[in-house]
């Protein structure tokens, strides 16, 4: 997905996790190197 309108330079959006926010959710902001966490997944174990 790319935002090609309607944000200014200095906005935030969420790029990770957003799928399991409802309206009205506290978030907290995170910068440096850990703000995308690691895949849980990469690890699993196929069946």
């Amino acid at each position: 997905m790319e935002i090609v309108d309607g944000l200014s330079l200095d906005e935030q959006v969420i790029v990770t996790g957003q799928d399991r926010l409802s309206s009205g959710d506290r978030i907290s902001v995170v910068e440096g190197e850990n703000v995308i966490p690691d895949n849980r997944f990469a690890n699993s174990l196929e069946s």
